[in-house]
């Protein structure tokens, strides 16, 4: 048994283990492609799971500020159940989508990322008052799927020259639930 862990093979010698590799060389195989993606999206879910961007207080607010509903040039049902609502997200370069919300759990999967300027927002008096801007994401970056969670008001500019494409898996079970957490 430990002639074969000792003898190389070709599949070893085509993609070796990060133990077979010196200090140097690990550094190098750890910096993929899959690893940046996985950074990239880690980044993005923090992000936009920021306590600024959830709206503990969406289920008091009226349905106009739903995605679908406020931001429709945007934001398209092409599936939806009793279990999930699932939206293709398009943001054409330059543009802005109006102020909305996403107040349920939800999975989103980028088709083709685009650098984004997300502004957060709150409802004081009827008024949408914003707050910090944040910048995420680069032209055609896509990420692995994200775990999204509930999304407070918020607005969404494309500052690339790509158009931002995803769809959005809104899971409706358990969406007012505070223990509902990603498999792992």
């Amino acid at each position: 048994m430990e002639n074969l862990r000792s003898a190389p093979t070709a599949a070893t010698r085509k993609c070796p283990s990060t133990r077979a590799l010196s200090a140097d060389k690990k550094s190098r195989f750890m910096k993929t492609r899959p690893i940046r993606r996985l950074a990239t999206g880690l980044c993005l879910v923090l992000l936009l799971g920021h306590p600024s961007l959830r709206g503990d207080e969406s289920s008091t607010r009226p349905s106009s500020y739903d995605a679908v509903a406020a931001a429709p040039d945007n934001h398209r049902v092409v599936f939806e159940n009793e279990k999930v609502r699932v939206l293709e997200v398009t943001i054409n370069p330059g543009e802005k989508e109006p102020f909305h919300e996403h107040p349920l759990f939800s999975v989103m999967t980028i088709i083709t990322g685009a650098p984004l300027r997300i502004t957060p927002g709150t409802l004081q008096d009827g008024q949408i008052v914003t707050g910090k801007t944040i910048e995420v994401g680069k032209d055609n970056f896509q990420p692995s799927p994200l775990w999204m969670p509930p999304q407070g008001l918020h607005s969404a500019e494309n500052v690339g020259t790509a158009v931002f494409r995803a769809y959005r898996i809104e899971l409706k079970e358990g969406e007012k639930s505070s223990d509902m957490k990603p498999s792992k």
